[in-house]
């Protein structure tokens, strides 16, 4: 199995990635590409749509704090040519929050229990997502650079990926990567830590609610060699919220703003992390 489908960004300054996706064999819908979530979400209105009817419901945890997810099944989800069959979805109206934020039409959410299975790369820079079966990369491309980290999965009420990261030369430091954060994101603990000046900057919308949130910036982040300089960061407690939630530290959330510089590829059933960078 295998399928490459092109991706858009949302509008601003903090984008999200959004797939074209299938449902029940309909479609396409927007889904948010999240490996932040733990199951995939659908929307009220695409529920009823596809007819996907609750079953029972789940308590849940985003960066807002807890939500209540309607649960129920689809018989079938597809991105492109790879079709996932009898997959547990969450019902839920946080994504209709999402798009009065974003301004776009956000149908469904992309998350753990339909990716866990594959090997997917992001490109960026043509806004391509390809998937697949694990499987051998391709030959690094001539003028690119290559780094490759392990992962691992924090647990399994919260399947987050988990990496090594160094921030300002120190650490290591354990972040997630997350496609479904516009923003890379260091808790207040660590910001403190590495003396990083930090301004007001309100709050930031995540599932569960608003969070409260500083801007700062840190010289330099640094997953495994893929090293990048002069990153903005959002400083927040919902970090510490989080930590509890799995039972151990999270200090940092890898975002878009770090991920865009690369050829991002996240095989799941390796836990190896893969970024390609242009040489300059």
């Amino acid at each position: 199995m295998a399928t490459e489908v092109p991706f858009r960004l949302t509008d601003g300054s903090q984008p999200l990635i959004l797939l074209p996706s299938h449902v029940n064999g309909k479609g396409p819908y927007d889904f948010i590409l999240d490996t932040g979530a733990s199951m995939c979400l659908l929307s009220l209105e695409l529920a009823e749509t596809a007819g996907v009817v609750g079953t029972g419901t789940k308590e849940g945890t985003g960066a807002g704090g807890a939500i209540t997810l309607s649960l129920g099944m689809v018989e079938s989800l597809a991105i492109g040519t790879v079709e996932v069959p009898n997959i547990e979805v969450g019902i839920t109206d946080e994504l209709a929050k999402l798009e009065a934020i974003l301004r776009a039409k956000v149908d469904g959410n992309l998350g753990y229990n339909f990716l866990n299975r594959f090997q997917f790369t992001l490109d960026y820079s043509r806004q391509v997502f390809s998937l697949s079966e694990s499987e051998p990369l391709a030959e690094r491309a001539e003028g690119l650079e290559r780094a490759r980290t392990r992962f691992r999965i924090a647990h399994p009420n919260k399947p987050l990926i988990l990496v090594s990261t160094f921030v300002n030369g120190q650490g290591p430091f354990q972040f997630a990567l997350d496609t479904g954060a516009s923003t890379t994101v260091v808790s207040t603990a660590l910001a403190q830590d590495l003396g990083l000046a930090m301004t007001e900057f309100g709050a930031m919308m995540g599932a569960g609610g608003q969070v409260k949130a500083s801007q700062a910036a840190v010289d330099t982040l640094a997953v495994g060699e893929a090293r990048h300089e002069n990153l903005a960061v959002v400083v927040s407690d919902f970090l510490a919220m989080l930590s509890q939630v799995i039972g151990e530290t999270i200090e940092g959330v890898i975002g878009y703003n770090y991920l865009r510089n690369y050829l991002v590829t996240i095989d799941y059933p390796n836990e190896m992390l893969t970024l390609d960078k242009p040489i300059p």
